[in-house]
């Protein structure tokens, strides 16, 4: 088991810690267990991109955190009032695809769609609609910001590609 006392210098470095297990595919079940039972200090002390990127983890991992992604959405209007565009695609796509609910934090996020619409990369945006659609929540005025803004468009012809789309 590990000792979170030893791993725990801040939530940066469990941050990395977190990150560089799912990144590279490791299966580290005790790890991700002692970090989610230690979700209230992690929230407390972390930055928002801290957050995202332990969110991130997990859902990689494939990790189930129930306690830890409840006491990050808690942590919602932070995470929106301090992000840029990546870091909510990041937490957004997180979210998805650990199958946890949270409108409040993608209702924050829609909430911030001229935000996303002007300094979203085409990347970001199809993470985006990609984690809304998934999470089955329907924010039509963050949609039709998406469609009716010719930045979009522009960004898009320029400078995206399939696989950025289809992501």
């Amino acid at each position: 088991m590990f000792n979170i006392n030893i791993l725990f210098r801040s939530a940066q470095h469990l941050s990395n810690i977190c990150w560089a297990f799912a990144k590279l595919g490791y299966k580290a079940d005790g790890l991700f267990k002692v970090v989610a039972a230690d979700h209230k200090r992690i929230v407390r002390s972390g930055d928002v991109q801290h957050l995202c990127n332990i969110s991130w983890a997990f859902a990689k991992a494939g990790h189930r955190a129930d306690v830890l992604f409840e006491a990050v959405a808690g942590q919602h209007r932070r995470i929106t009032e301090s992000s840029n565009v990546q870091e909510l695609s990041n937490i957004t796509w997180a979210f998805a695809t650990a199958g946890h609910k949270a409108e409040t934090l993608f209702e924050s996020v829609a909430d911030q769609h001229g935000l996303i619409v002007i300094s979203g990369n085409v990347q970001e945006l199809s993470n985006l609609l990609w984690a809304f659609a998934t999470a089955g929540y329907n924010a039509s005025v963050f949609f039709e910001a998406v469609a009716a803004s010719s930045a979009v468009h522009e960004r898009y012809l320029r400078d995206g590609n399939e696989q950025e789309v289809s992501e």
